[in-house]
């Protein structure tokens, strides 16, 4: 969503970014289940899904980058 808002309105995607969409984050949901892996001993799960964040929150910001654009 965020990278549809930079494309779209690339003014108003500090406010619009920060202040609205980062109301919805789970950013922080995401690091506490890594912690909560790797403390409980799953290190390669941990990992894994610490990759896996990472990599699928690349995607989708380069798709909502390139659907801004495109409308």
């Amino acid at each position: 969503a965020l990278g549809m808002v930079v494309g779209m309105l690339p003014g108003a995607a500090f406010v619009l970014g920060t202040g609205f969409l980062g109301g919805y984050t789970t950013f922080s949901t995401a690091m506490i289940d890594t912690v909560a892996l790797w403390r409980d001993g799953e290190r390669r799960a941990s990992a894994l899904y610490a990759g896996g964040m990472l990599l699928a929150g690349l995607a989708a910001a380069a798709l909502g980058l390139s659907l801004g654009h495109a409308l």
